[in-house]
C-alpha cells in the first residue's frame, strides 16, 4: 500500500506532514518508513484527541491538530514537526526525559494527572498543567521504537479549582477572624461544616473538637430552645433571633454558660435549597451581668412600675403602650431611640406610620388587625430611618390587652434593636452568595471539561474497537487460540470503556432528575470490576471475597464507579509484600418501614489514621504523597457524592498497618424513581 495512503486526512497537521521534505530528513521518505510508524502516525493524525509521537533514538516528533493549540500562537509550531525532542523542549527536557526513559527501558506506560510542566509558548514561558500518558510503540521487529503521548491540557480546570480554593480560604478567614461566634450546621443531625474559635469558646470546645461533628452529639445537653429554633429555621427557612438568651452546657466535666444574642439564618446551596442553618452568636454575658448589677442598685427603693422600667433599661428593651381607641402611643426612652422618634410625652399612630418603613405595609397592617381581633400577639421586623439618615433594624412584639368588657383596648409590648446582627448577617450572606457563585462556575467548568474530554475520547476508542474487530474477522491472519482469547478481552474491555465514556458524557450534561434509574444487580457490577481489573488483580496476587449481593434500584454507571473506586483503592494502597485481601459483605435491613442495604468493603492494606475518617472524603484530599501513590484525590469524594445522590451514606474507618473499611448504607428502592439533587 502507498505510504501516502496512511498519511491522508488529518487537517492542517496532515497537510504539513505530507508536504514536509522527508527526503532530506534522517527518517527518510515515508516510502521507507516501517509499517509500525506509518500506522501510528495515521492514527494520530486522524484522532480528535490530543496525541504526540516521539520516534527513534533522537525522538523525532509528530503531532495532530488536536494537540496543536497546546503549543500556543507564537510557540514551537510548526518547527516541532520532525524536530528532535531535546531540541524542541529544552525547558522541560530534564522533567520529561526520565519518564520517556522509563518507557524505553521496560515498555511500562506512565500516567500523570494535573502535572505542572511549564512550556514556552505565546512568546513566553507559561505554567501549563497536563494530564498525560506515555506508552511504548513497538517497531516491526518488536522492540520499543517510539513513545506515544496521549494528553490533555488541564490548565483551565486546575486554575478554576485554585480560584475556588482561594475563595474558600477567603471565606474561612472571614469566619475565623470574626469576633462573633459563627457555625454552619447542615442536615437534621446538625453536622458542623464550618466553625470559628469564637463559637468554640462559648461552649468550651476547640475548633478541632467541633469540626465535622454533629452538634447534637458533641453537646447532648444543648438547651431545648436552641434545638427547637435550629430545627424550625432548617425546615421553614424563616430566620430566628434569640435575645440575651441564657445557656448552660457541660465541658470537660464542668458547667459553663452565659448569655448570648443568637441569629439563626437558613443556609442554602447553589440552587437555593436549604441544606442547613448558619448560627451567629454574640456573647453578651458581661453586658447582662453589668446591667443586672446596676439594676440591683436602683431596685432598693423602687416601686413595681419603676422596677419594671429598670429591668427594661438593663436589657436595652424599648416598651410601648398603644391605645386602640385614640391611637395614642406612650413609649419609654429606649423605644423612642429604637424608632428614631423626636422627644415627646406621647405620639399618635399616624406619626409613627410615617417614620416606619413602607415595606410590606399592607401585610403588617393585616397582621396587626388579626392580632387585635383575635386578642393575640403581634410581631414584626421594621427598618427605621433615623434622624441622621441611617437605617436601623428593630423587632417589635406586642400583646393585645382587653378592657372590662372583654374588648381589645390596648397593645402593650417591647422593641429590640437587632441592627448589628442584621448587618453582619447581610455581609456574611453576600460573601456566601459570592462563594456559591464561584463554586457553581468552577463546577460548570469542570463538568464542561469532563464532557469535552469524554467526547474526544470516543473516537480513539472507536478506532481500537473497529481495527480489533477487523483483525478478529480477518480469516487470513494466523492468530493462536491464546491470541484470539486476548483479542476477545480487548473487545470486551473496549465495550466497557465505551459504556463508561457514554456514562460520563451523560453525567456531565444531565441534571440529577435525568439520571436513568434501573434495577442494578450488584453481583454483576462486582463481576465486571473483576474483569476490568483482571491484570492488576493478577499482578498483585489479590483475592476478592464477596457475599451474595442483592438487586437494588439506582444509576448503574454511577454505582459501578463507587465499587470500582473502592476496590481500586484497596489494590492501590496494599502493603508492599502482602497480597491484598478484599472482602465485600452486604446485609439487608429495615428501618422506619424502608428497606436498606448495608455494604462493608474491607481490606488488609496500609490503612490510615482514625483522624482522617471524615477528611478522606474531601475532594482532592490526599493522605499519601503523589510520588508514592498516583491519583487525584477525587475517587472517594465521587463515591460520597454518588451514594448521597442515591439517598444513602458512606463512612470510613482505618488503622495504620491494619487496613481500611468503608461502610455504605444504600436504599433498596429510589423514591419517585429518581436520584436526589445535591
Amino acid at each position: 500500500m502507498d505510504a501516502l495512503t496512511f498519511l491522508q486526512g488529518g487537517g492542517e497537521m496532515g497537510a504539513l506532514t505530507r508536504a514536509y521534505d522527508w527526503n532530506n530528513h534522517p527518517l527518510g521518505s515515508p516510502d521507507t518508513w516501517p509499517q509500525s510508524l506509518l500506522t501510528t502516525v495515521s492514527i494520530i493524525l486522524n484522532s480528535r484527541f490530543p496525541m504526540f509521537l516521539w520516534w527513534g533514538s533522537d525522538h523525532y516528533q509528530f503531532y495532530n491538530d488536536a494537540y496543536r493549540p497546546s503549543m500556543g500562537a507564537e510557540g514551537k509550531h510548526p518547527t516541532a514537526l520532525g524536530q528532535k525532542g531535546a531540541d524542541c523542549w529544552p525547558e522541560i527536557w530534564a522533567i520529561i526525559h526520565p519518564l520517556m526513559q522509563q518507557v524505553l527501558d521496560g515498555g511500562e506506560s506512565t500516567w500523570q494527572e494535573d502535572s505542572l510542566i511549564p512550556i514556552y509558548r505565546n512568546g513566553q514561558l507559561e505554567d501549563v498543567y497536563w494530564t498525560f500518558s506515555y506508552s511504548a510503540v513497538r517497531g516491526d521487529t518488536g522492540h520499543v521504537a517510539g513513545i506515544l503521548v496521549v494528553c490533555s491540557e488541564t490548565t483551565r480546570s486546575v486554575q478554576s479549582f485554585q480560584q475556588l480554593q482561594h475563595s474558600e480560604q477567603r471565606f474561612r478567614n472571614l469566619i475565623r477572624q470574626a469576633t462573633i461566634g459563627i457555625a454552619v450546621l447542615t442536615g437534621p443531625e446538625m453536622h458542623i461544616t464550618i466553625v470559628n474559635d469564637a463559637y468554640g469558646r462559648l461552649i468550651g470546645r476547640t475548633v478541632e473538637e467541633l469540626q465535622d461533628q454533629s452538634l447534637l452529639e458533641i453537646i447532648p445537653d444543648i438547651p431545648l430552645i436552641f434545638q427547637q429554633q435550629l430545627e424550625r429555621v432548617r425546615t421553614t427557612g424563616e430566620p430566628s433571633f434569640l435575645y440575651q438568651q441564657h445557656f448552660e452546657v457541660m465541658s470537660k466535666g464542668r458547667k459553663i454558660g452565659g448569655y448570648v444574642n443568637v441569629n439563626y439564618e437558613p443556609y442554602r446551596d447553589a440552587d437555593g435549597t436549604i441544606i442547613g442553618v448558619m448560627a451567629l452568636c454574640q456573647d453578651v454575658t458581661s453586658q447582662v451581668v453589668n446591667s443586672s448589677k446596676l439594676a440591683e442598685m436602683k431596685l432598693a427603693n423602687a416601686s413595681y412600675a419603676q422596677r419594671l422600667e429598670i429591668a427594661l433599661e438593663a436589657a436595652q428593651l424599648g416598651s410601648f403602650e398603644f391605645d386602640l381607641h385614640t391611637g395614642e402611643v406612650i413609649c419609654n426612652e429606649q423605644c423612642r431611640i429604637h424608632l428614631g422618634l423626636p422627644p415627646a410625652n406621647k405620639y399618635y399612630q399616624w406619626e409613627m406610620a410615617e417614620i416606619l418603613d413602607q415595606a410590606d405595609r399592607a401585610e403588617k397592617a393585616a397582621a396587626w388587625q388579626k392580632a387585635v381581633m383575635e386578642k393575640d400577639i403581634y410581631s414584626a421586623e421594621y427598618q427605621v430611618k433615623q434622624p441622621d439618615g441611617s437605617i436601623r433594624y428593630v423587632i417589635t412584639s406586642g400583646n393585645t390587652m382587653c378592657d372590662e368588657a372583654g374588648q381589645p383596648a390596648k397593645m402593650v409590648g417591647v422593641t429590640i434593636d437587632i441592627t448589628e446582627q442584621k448587618l453582619f448577617t447581610q455581609r456574611l450572606s453576600t460573601l456566601v452568595s459570592e462563594r456559591t457563585a464561584e463554586l457553581q462556575r468552577s463546577n460548570d467548568d469542570l463538568l464542561q471539561f469532563a464532557h469535552i474530554t469524554s467526547h474526544d475520547l470516543k473516537e480513539p476508542v472507536r478506532k481500537v474497537k473497529v481495527w480489533s474487530s477487523r483483525l478478529q474477522e480477518d480469516t487470513t491472519s494466523h492468530l493462536s487460540d491464546n491470541g484470539r482469547f486476548y483479542l476477545q478481552k480487548v473487545q470486551s474491555a473496549t465495550d466497557r470503556i465505551q459504556l463508561m465514556i457514554d456514562g460520563i458524557l451523560a453525567y456531565s450534561s444531565a441534571s440529577a432528575s435525568e439520571q436513568a434509574i434501573t434495577e442494578v444487580d450488584l453481583n454483576q457490577v462486582i463481576r465486571h470490576i473483576r474483569e476490568d481489573m483482571e491484570i492488576l488483580i493478577h499482578d498483585k496476587h489479590a483475592t476478592i471475597h464477596t457475599s451474595p449481593l442483592p438487586v437494588i434500584q439506582g444509576a448503574a454507571i454511577l454505582l459501578y464507579q463507587v465499587f470500582y473506586n473502592l476496590v481500586y483503592n484497596s489494590l492501590k494502597f496494599s502493603k508492599k509484600d502482602t497480597p491484598p485481601v478484599i472482602t465485600i459483605e452486604a446485609v439487608e435491613k429495615t428501618e422506619q418501614e424502608k428497606k436498606w442495604l448495608s455494604v462493608t468493603v474491607t481490606d488488609n492494606g496500609i490503612g490510615f489514621e482514625p483522624e482522617y475518617n471524615t477528611k478522606i472524603f474531601i475532594a482532592f484530599a490526599r493522605l499519601n504523597s503523589k510520588d508514592a501513590y498516583e491519583g487525584t484525590g477525587l475517587g472517594l469524594a465521587l463515591c460520597q457524592r454518588v451514594v448521597r445522590r442515591h439517598g444513602g451514606s458512606i463512612t470510613a474507618s482505618g488503622m495504620p498497618g491494619k487496613g481500611a473499611a468503608f461502610h455504605l448504607l444504600l436504599p433498596v428502592t429510589q423514591d419517585n424513581n429518581k436520584l436526589q439533587h445535591l
